[in-house]
């Protein structure tokens, strides 16, 4: 698809966002839906500055969302990787133990996989748990995860849990589910106090939180699209954070 960014671009040059900064940021957000937000944070020489754009009616407009929270998805995988790194370096585990050695039941077949192998997506697990997307599909579920209970996980890790592409890079949300379900059983706490207690209150990440009710005043509107891919009740994504905090 090809663009006249001249046309679309309705961007304000500011003192530290030049013509071709608009230029690049009306490119990016112009391929996107309408009321699609960008939150951009620009560290120059010591000085932050921040620019927002939305995208309205096809065009390009400045906007002021500095303070707005947005829906995060599969980034809040690298909050969980942090979660385990940092746990890992106060001793609570090892990221090359298998993650049965801290659940009261073993995987099934026996199976052993890591904590480092469920963080960098060589745990052979596929992308989601057995039959969710069909489920989904059938039964007209925008979100197929909000249903997933802490009961399904514990069923499929001691009865369906088979490996399909072991050492071997394989993209899995699946996995970061457990990963981050097995930090908080190994923390004793719930992945929305781990993530405030390891990163958004040291950061002071003040208006961050897995708790659409914490945040929903501050959370940018969008249209209603189909949203497979948004882990709502296990852990191991968080939905929304306020991006100039970070």
């Amino acid at each position: 698809m090809f663009t006249d960014i001249g046309r679309i671009n309705a961007l304000a040059v500011t003192e530290n966002y030049s013509q071709a900064d608009t230029e690049c940021i009306a490119k990016k957000l112009g391929s996107f839906h309408n009321n699609t937000q960008l939150a951009i944070a620009k560290i120059h020489h010591g000085n932050l500055s921040f620019y927002g754009a939305l995208k309205s009616n096809g065009r390009i407009i400045s906007v002021e969302n500095s303070g707005a929270v947005f829906e995060i998805g599969s980034i809040t995988k690298v909050f969980t990787s942090t979660l385990l790194v940092m746990m890992a370096n106060q001793g609570l585990l090892s990221i090359d133990d298998s993650i049965d050695k801290y659940l009261d039941y073993p995987l099934n077949n026996n199976t052993k996989i890591t904590f480092k192998a469920f963080a960098n997506h060589t745990a052979g697990l596929p992308r989601l748990p057995p039959g969710m997307l069909w489920r989904a599909i059938f039964t007209k579920n925008d979100n197929p995860y909000k249903n997933y209970t802490d009961d399904k996980l514990i069923d499929y890790l001691k009865y369906q849990l088979k490996q399909k592409t072991k050492m071997r890079y394989c993209y899995s949300n699946l996995g970061a589910g457990i990963l981050g379900y097995v930090l908080t059983k190994i923390a004793n706490q719930s992945y929305e106090n781990l993530l405030q207690e390891y990163i958004f209150k040291p950061l002071g990440m003040s208006v961050s939180s897995t708790q659409r009710d914490q945040v929903k005043q501050y959370l940018t509107k969008k249209e209603k699209l189909l949203t497979i891919g948004i882990w709502h009740r296990l852990p191991g994504r968080v939905r929304y954070f306020q991006p100039c905090m970070i």
